[in-house]
């Protein structure tokens, strides 16, 4: 994106505002598709690394 406001515009401080500006919301995009994803069927009311199976 910064390649592209440079080209349009040949100001440095625009292309350095936009690149800033996609690379937060790229960042915060792939933060809320993580989010969005369930890991696994884990149940809430026993702590975590008690449903975990002990290593041999």
């Amino acid at each position: 994106m910064g390649i592209l406001v440079y080209f349009g515009t040949r100001k440095w401080d625009q292309t350095f505002i936009w690149s800033g500006l996609t690379f937060i919301i790229v960042i915060v995009g792939i933060a809320t598709l993580a989010l969005s994803i369930k890991d696994d069927d884990f149940d809430g009311s026993t702590p975590r690394l008690y449903n975990k199976k002990p290593k041999n």
